[in-house]
């Protein structure tokens, strides 16, 4: 038996169509996969296919984060928009709302927080084992050291590395 997925539209004889649909649709042409709207949704599956196989997957909680940033900015705008209450308004801040919820119920800062823990822990890692590769003296070993908590401190406070190049 084929794994190849069939049209499956029964047919007058009461049997089911062994026919491919079409690309990105679930009828062949005969049966429907032919008509506008089919077409557009199978256009619709295929870019989002394609969107999906070209991106990286992210963490639940990184997706909820960003969800949650556009939902606050959504609600901002039509806020600063309205001069006086609207329902559209009320339902951006309602929405933001939800999403704030969500987030929090889900702890998707605690899950960001252990993310970033773990990559700093990696990075440590990395540089204590090329610390050790090279054999400095005490002295550089110390300097270098320093340099790498000051550039790190750098970083976490927003900044960009010193260092040339970096």
């Amino acid at each position: 038996m084929s794994d190849r997925p069939t049209c499956g539209a029964r047919t007058r004889g009461g049997g089911t169509c062994r026919q491919p649909p079409r690309r990105g649709a679930t009828r062949c042409r005969m049966h429907g996969g032919s008509a506008p709207q089919v077409l557009r949704a199978a256009e619709r599956r295929l870019a989002l296919a394609e969107v999906l196989c070209e991106s990286d997957r992210r963490h639940p909680w990184e997706v909820l984060l960003d969800a949650l940033h556009v939902a606050d900015n959504l609600m901002i705008r039509r806020v600063q928009e309205d001069e006086t209450v609207t329902p559209e308004t009320i339902d951006a801040i309602e929405r933001a709302a939800r999403f704030a919820k969500v987030t929090l119920d889900a702890r998707a800062l605690e899950f960001m927080a252990q993310h970033q823990r773990a990559e700093a822990e990696t990075v440590a890692r990395v540089l204590n084992a090329a610390l050790a590769a090279v054999s400095l003296e005490p002295e550089q070993e110390a300097a270098m050291r320093a340099a790498m908590r000051r550039e790190l401190q750098a970083i976490d406070n927003g900044g960009r590395p010193a260092i040339a190049g970096a």
